[in-house]
């Protein structure tokens, strides 16, 4: 019986990906210690999308992975805030995540260290980030950018670190604190922004959370040294989304709800991990 978090939990938004959902939920159950409590929201477009969803959670049934709640349909708004609100639920911490990241290390959050953690240095971490490390400092993996290193951080332990986040363009990595990229937060902070904004998809979620980033007075973000996470641009999220994708590992979505189907999964145990150093970054796919 795997153990769950009574602390952390976390809220996976996923749409026509659930051979991608079901690879993250399944990094999780590897990576977190306890597993982390799973909240999914879920929607599809077609027939064939919708039958791969019932085949991802056939599958997590199967590997006794619990989901604690979960919600099919288009009401992104009022299940993103029930599932988030301070009211409803019992963890004290959130993670946002959208279907199309991955954990490959270990996480070493866990309910033993995290208020610790959050607590360190007179009680201003905002949030902690997986996505992020020493390592991360390719900013766009698509023109090249490069964020400056890392240099004025504070090491919490011998695993993670913090920095001032305000003191870096909110532009850059380091300095965008607010993220449904795995980012952890107290939920009651979380909850008393997102109670007032309106959206209608995660790109709008983020967008409304930027816009109180500068406005926060808790200082740092923090993460593990190197990262544990990174997301995978190997198709579009949504069809209003300007983000790129795909140019060096494209998997439509189509093509891998077929392969889903026909009974592969992604082969994480096979897939290369060794030259993480981006947040979102795309890699070659292994199935079995």
């Amino acid at each position: 019986m795997i153990k769950i978090s009574k602390k952390i939990s976390v809220v996976i938004w996923s749409h026509d990906r659930a051979m991608q959902l079901h690879s993250l939920i399944s990094s999780l159950a590897k990576f977190t210690n306890p597993l982390f409590q799973l909240n999914v929201i879920w929607s599809f477009s077609n027939h064939e999308f919708g039958e791969g969803y019932e085949l991802c959670f056939n599958h997590l049934d199967e590997q006794d992975i619990p989901i604690v709640s979960e919600y099919k349909g288009d009401e992104f708004e009022k299940y993103s805030k029930l599932f988030l609100s301070d009211k409803n639920n019992q963890s004290e911490f959130v993670s946002l995540m959208c279907d199309d990241n991955i954990l490959f290390r270990p996480c070493m959050i866990n309910d033993d260290n995290i208020n610790e953690i959050f607590e360190a240095w007179d009680d201003n971490i905002l949030c902690f980030s997986p996505r992020l490390g020493l390592n991360t400092i390719l900013q766009n993996c698509y023109n090249g950018q490069y964020q400056p290193p890392l240099k004025n951080y504070i090491e919490l332990n011998n695993d993670m670190i913090a920095w001032d986040y305000q003191k870096i363009p909110p532009t850059l990595n380091y300095g965008y604190v607010y993220s449904t990229d795995g980012h952890i937060y107290r939920r009651n902070e979380l909850w008393e922004i997102v109670k007032n904004l309106s959206f209608s998809n995660t790109s709008a979620l983020e967008g409304g959370l930027y816009t109180y980033a500068s406005k926060q007075t808790k200082s740092l973000l923090a993460s593990h040294k190197h990262s544990v996470q990174v997301n995978l641009p190997i198709n579009q999220i949504l069809q209003q989304s300007a983000a790129t994708y795909g140019h060096f590992h494209p998997y439509s979505k189509e093509e891998l709800n077929k392969l889903f189907l026909q009974g592969k999964t992604i082969d994480l145990h096979n897939m290369n991990f060794d030259n993480i150093i981006a947040c979102h970054q795309e890699l070659e796919l292994k199935f079995k």
